[in-house]
């Protein structure tokens, strides 16, 4: 880790049982920039990061559910009291990043226009039924439905989404945008469609720090749900690009340059298994398995990354770039990866959270 520790949470666990690779809470990064840090970067444990300028200060992004959120803002309390939160960047569509956004007050939303048009694709309450139905329905059903439904209700079960709600734009823009936090410039890139279609990430010159959303995950399997690659690959090397010695990644522990590399190589490695399982004919379902499975993928440091079964999801979003359909799953379509999700995990006994993999 990087920065001083300010207010930690003190779990001795992280949210899905596992020994925390780092403590949660509050960092200072210098040069009043701070990040949420939450180990160990698995579904739903995100990080956040808190920029502050003269009387005001800017959010990046909010923890899944309400009660997560609201102790992170907590933490913050005795920075913001007297720069209250101006401006809450929301850095992509995904839930975890964003349903917390009803405790941020008169807060002003920014967001990308393609996050903007996507951000409630996915709402609170169907997750809570999904979440629910599953948990139900696996008591009942054997084998290899039975660990799929108990992977669908494990990813959310730390969670609780009464509440919370999808944010709605105050500010939606594309491409870039620069503004002023309290005299201090933050500017905003966009970088979808790569990870969703709408990512951006948050630079913050005088800090040297960049804000990366979920273009960066760091010991944790990146995902891709909107594509194509090579606009993920692209903007890492955008980020790399910039005068910045320290990353907020969206999952995972604070990362230097190194860290960014070590993304952009599992990308550069799936990007070639990919090709070659799609090139010899095979489905988006059996390619995922042979990767996932294979002695060399066992051997690499990308299988000892947690849920390395997300490789299920890139590679079916892969496979619409690559037939030329594009990457746009319908929820219908999500659904069905995600249980196939499940069913892979199964047969990783040895992944990160153990909870997910040993069903």
């Amino acid at each position: 880790m990087y920065g001083e520790a300010l207010a930690l949470t003190g779990r001795k666990v992280t949210r899905f049982g596992e020994k925390p690779a780092f403590e949660e809470g509050l960092y200072d990064l210098g040069n009043h920039t701070y990040a949420w840090m939450v180990p160990n970067g698995s579904w739903g444990e995100n990080n956040c990061a808190l920029v502050v300028g003269d009387g005001e200060s800017l959010l990046l992004d909010t923890q899944w559910d309400l009660s997560h959120t609201a102790e992170m803002l907590e933490a913050m309390r005795p920075i913001t009291r007297d720069a209250p939160i101006r401006y809450l960047v929301i850095s992509h569509a995904d839930g975890d990043h964003s349903w917390g956004c009803k405790l941020l007050g008169a807060a002003q939303v920014v967001m990308s226009a393609a996050t903007s048009s996507e951000v409630c694709s996915t709402r609170p309450l169907a997750m809570t039924l999904m979440s629910a139905a599953a948990g139900t329905f696996s008591r009942f059903l054997p084998g290899s439905p039975r660990k799929a439904l108990r992977y669908l209700h494990g990813m959310t079960a730390p969670y609780d989404f009464r509440g919370a709600r999808c944010p709605v734009a105050d500010i939606a823009f594309t491409k870039e945008l620069a503004f002023s936090v309290g005299g201090r410039e933050v500017r905003l890139t966009e970088a979808g469609p790569a990870h969703t279609h709408g990512d951006i990430y948050a630079y913050v010159p005088d800090a040297g720090v960049v804000l990366c959303g979920d273009i960066v995950f760091r010991g944790s399997t990146p995902v891709l749900w909107a594509g194509p690659l090579e606009n993920w690959i692209t903007s890492l090397d955008r980020m790399l690009g910039l005068d910045a010695n320290v990353f907020v990644p969206g999952h995972g522990p604070l990362c230097e340059r190194n860290d960014l590399l070590e993304v952009r190589s599992y990308w550069e490695y799936m990007t070639s298994e990919f090709r070659r399982r799609f090139d010899s004919g095979m489905s988006a379902r059996d390619a995922a398995w042979d990767i996932a499975l294979s002695a060399d993928f066992a051997s690499s440091k990308y299988a000892g990354w947690d849920s390395p079964e997300r490789i299920v999801t890139s590679t079916h979003v892969t496979w619409g770039h690559l037939q030329g359909k594009g990457g746009r799953l319908k929820n219908a379509d999500r659904l069905l990866v995600l249980w196939r999700q499940g069913v892979l995990a199964a047969r990783l006994p040895g992944a990160t959270p153990a909870s997910m993999h040993l069903l």
